[in-house]
């Protein structure tokens, strides 16, 4: 993750509380498998209920992308908060991993009323979520 990343998203995270907000990564993996995470575009969330779940808008998914392509970068995974939670996946994240593939990294942002943060990534093995290490840090 580039320098100063992680407190740009630290705020996002806060000023999207009490609901889940949620956005595409920006960056690079290469032929090693490391994950390199640049920008962070966030994307509107259609969810009914945005205090426990999120939607990714379509469109914005299509904004980034084309954002992306004028940087040389991919989108490369999604972050998204969990209010009063743990950075976990949720099993709602289980039931929709696969439609992202392998490559894809999930960082997840605990956030709760104090504006405490805690950040983890994660990357769906196909069967199960796997801790990412030094994404974070």
């Amino acid at each position: 993750m580039r320098d100063g990343l992680a407190g740009e998203l630290a705020m996002w995270a806060r000023s999207g509380y009490p609901h889940e907000v949620v956005a595409l990564l920006l960056g690079r993996i290469n032929d090693a498998d490391v994950i390199a995470i640049e920008q962070f575009v966030p994307v509107a969330n259609q969810a009914h209920d945005p205090l426990t779940q999120f939607v990714l808008d379509p469109q914005g998914w299509l904004t980034a992308d084309a954002h992306a392509h004028s940087l040389g970068l991919e989108i490369i995974g999604m972050v998204h908060t969990h209010p009063d939670a743990q950075p976990q996946p949720s099993l709602a994240d289980v039931a929709s991993a696969d439609l992202l593939g392998t490559r894809f990294a999930y960082l997840v942002i605990a956030v709760d009323a104090n504006g405490d943060i805690a950040m983890m990534a994660w990357r769906w093995n196909g069967q199960a979520f796997c801790e990412l290490r030094n994404v974070c840090h």
